[in-house]
């Protein structure tokens, strides 16, 4: 706590960074509600240390055992950045039954026109896919 003050007393430039670090350490210490409290409401409000947020936010959901929230966490990774690191781990919070429609469901997302063509064609050869991968690329000269 005394930690937690000292930081967030100092400097308010930078509040949701600065809370981001108590809820990393929460996390640390197993106090789990505690640093889910102290998390930033969103990626957003870090700026630059959003990549880190989702991390804590994803360590902090596995830990507390909030799986549909784990899911939606970990889909919302896959969205923003495709591969198979990140499809595997949105998988792992299912039962088997489930994965053929979520890798459906992936598949229709690289291939959204969101995505630019070098991070599509790089998930479907990931996945072994390489027609698709120059076809990604192909669609777009």
């Amino acid at each position: 706590m005394l930690y937690e003050e000292a930081t967030l007393h100092g400097n308010n430039r930078n509040v949701p960074v600065f809370r981001l670090r108590v809820a990393q350490h929460y996390l640390a210490a197993g106090r789990l509600d505690e640093a889910m409290a102290r998390l930033p409401a969103s990626a957003a409000e870090c700026g630059g240390h959003a990549y880190e947020w989702e991390q804590t936010q994803i360590a902090l959901l596995r830990a507390l055992g909030r799986t549909s929230e784990l899911r939606e966490a970990l889909w919302n990774q896959f969205r923003a950045s495709p591969g198979a690191r990140e499809l595997s781990a949105w998988l792992d919070t299912a039962p088997a039954a489930e994965h053929p429609a979520m890798v459906e469901r992936a598949r229709a997302e690289v291939l959204a026109d969101r995505h630019p063509p070098a991070v599509q064609a790089r998930y479907f050869l990931e996945a072994g896919d390489t027609d698709t991968a120059a076809r990604c690329i192909m669609a777009r000269l």
